[in-house]
């Protein structure tokens, strides 16, 4: 029996998942002065691997970043992979600070399997994913303020000619591989103690996907994350992800 709303670490549900390249460059005489931890979501913006920070990129601000995933099929069910399948996804993305306020980014996906023999002939084993785009804005709060507050707009073009997981959308590739278009739209906020060198972040998001040309429903986004900026090149964190179909969601 599945549950009407999952939640579960995206550490877990993706496998095992790394950072592959991540690296941004500032050029000389840009107004945020102070380097940047170089932690960022699969769409190259600020945060942790699938949750977003409200903190903007910085003026200038160019980020490049490569995410890889792998996941193995435990068991059958309707709507998921053979039985001891793997699942390989990655994530191509770039964003740049449009000033010290607004950043756009933009990110490309592809796939990949083995084991994964009860395909129909019009679906793929390997292939391009999802390509998608977007803005986010950050509020101009002080500097000195622990509060950030942003909203994050993208758009999910599917070119994927198989949605690996149709059984849930909480699934470990859902918008990977996607086969349909998608709006997103999400808040941040972010509450920050310490600087770049040595702090804590907490990062929280909400947000609604309305799906294009698809038999599934609008989607609800609730995610936490908790960032450990040990070093200015070492981050420890863990975040929490939940994605439920509206009309899924109960209250009691």
């Amino acid at each position: 029996m599945q549950s009407r709303s999952r939640i579960s670490l995206m550490g877990k549900t993706a496998g095992i998942l790394f950072a592959l390249l991540c690296c941004g460059a500032m050029p000389a005489g840009a107004q945020d002065d102070q380097a940047i931890n170089p932690t960022t979501t699969c769409y190259a913006t600020r945060g942790m691997t699938q949750i977003s920070s409200a903190e903007p990129l910085g003026s200038g601000r160019l980020t490049a970043g490569l995410q890889g995933a792998w996941y193995q099929q435990r068991r059958n069910f309707t709507g998921a992979p053979d039985s001891m399948a793997n699942i390989f996804t990655g994530i191509g993305a770039v964003s740049f600070g449009m000033n010290s306020y607004i950043d756009i980014f933009g990110s490309i996906a592809a796939f990949g399997s083995t084991k994964y023999t009860d395909l129909a002939s019009t679906k793929a084993k390997a292939g391009l994913g999802t390509i998608s785009g977007g803005i986010q804005g950050s509020l101009p709060l002080p500097s000195t303020s622990p509060l950030r507050l942003g909203m994050q707009c993208a758009v999910f073009a599917g070119t994927s000619s198989n949605q690996i997981d149709t059984n849930n959308a909480d699934g470990y590739n859902y918008f990977e591989t996607r086969a349909n278009y998608d709006f997103m739209g999400k808040l941040l906020q972010s509450f920050i103690l310490g600087n770049e060198a040595r702090g804590l972040k907490l990062h929280i998001n909400e947000g609604f996907v309305f799906p294009v040309g698809s038999e599934k429903g609008n989607l609800f986004l609730l995610g936490g994350g908790v960032q450990w900026l040990v070093y200015s090149l070492l981050t420890l964190g863990v975040e929490v992800n939940s994605r439920t179909f509206l009309d899924n969601i109960t209250l009691k």
